[in-house]
């Protein structure tokens, strides 16, 4: 009889969950479902500490698998309106708006999982929300790529590469994700990127990283890349598909 439980470890700071069916089979095998749950069996004499040695070690597979549910999975969605019951992501997270109108301070409330509150006055127009919500999407960025900054720096040094630890800014740009001004030791991260996965950002700090010390994207710059991203180029292709269907 096959029995079934959830475990969890740590992988870069993340705790990370999965499926465990233990049945009759000779090796260790590993599935990742359309929704992303990562589903392993194993013999019941197969300890737990292998099995999870057995996942930390198939990472890179489950992040490359992840990255492409995310894409494939990614629907079109129309620029916002802030009506109530409208979807958004946030750092890849599906998101109800949920519109308040009520006197006092217009302000907006993210719950960490659904729903993103957005109180205004009766009558507040459009203008005055979309500035609201970029106030937002402002803040919520001078935290989220501040730390992306100072975890990729701490990685490049622990790998005794002396780079800056740069002014981080942040623009809603057309054609770039990211840019990097090694001489005033300034890189911009795009504002879109607080849409999508975390992955994604991780990605655009490393690369821009790398132009410290490489200007341009050489057979150099892609390897530095790679030593801490092996999986880079997945995440590139996964990023562009993703935002594809974004207004």
């Amino acid at each position: 009889m096959n029995t079934s439980t959830t475990r969890s470890i740590t992988y870069n700071g993340d705790r990370i969950e999965y499926e465990l069916t233990i049945k009759r089979v000779k090796n260790m095998n590993m599935r990742i479902t359309k929704d992303g749950v990562i589903h392993v069996s194993a013999n019941a004499y197969v300890p737990d500490y292998r099995v999870d040695k057995f996942v930390i070690e198939n990472m890179p597979f489950i992040e490359r698998a992840r990255y492409k549910i995310d894409a494939l999975n990614a629907k079109r969605v129309d620029a916002l309106q802030y009506v109530n019951g409208e979807s958004l992501s946030i750092l890849g997270i599906p998101v109800t708006l949920r519109l308040v109108e009520q006197d006092g301070k217009p302000h907006i409330g993210f719950d960490g999982k659904a729903i993103l509150t957005m109180v205004v006055p009766c009558g507040t127009t459009f203008e005055a929300k979309h500035k609201l919500m970029q106030s937002y999407w402002r803040n919520l960025g001078e935290k989220v790529f501040v730390h992306w900054a100072k975890v990729v720096y701490q990685r490049y040094h622990k790998q005794g590469i002396d780079v800056p630890m740069p002014t981080i800014k942040q623009q809603r740009m057309k054609s770039r994700w990211g840019s990097c001004t090694p001489a005033k030791q300034l890189i911009k991260m795009n504002t879109r990127l607080l849409e999508g996965p975390q992955a994604y950002i991780e990605y655009v700090m490393v690369h821009e990283f790398a132009h410290f010390k490489y200007l341009d994207h050489s057979k150099n710059f892609h390897n530095l890349v790679a030593l801490f991203l092996p999986d880079w180029k997945a995440r590139k292709k996964s990023l562009n598909v993703y935002f594809a269907h974004r207004p």
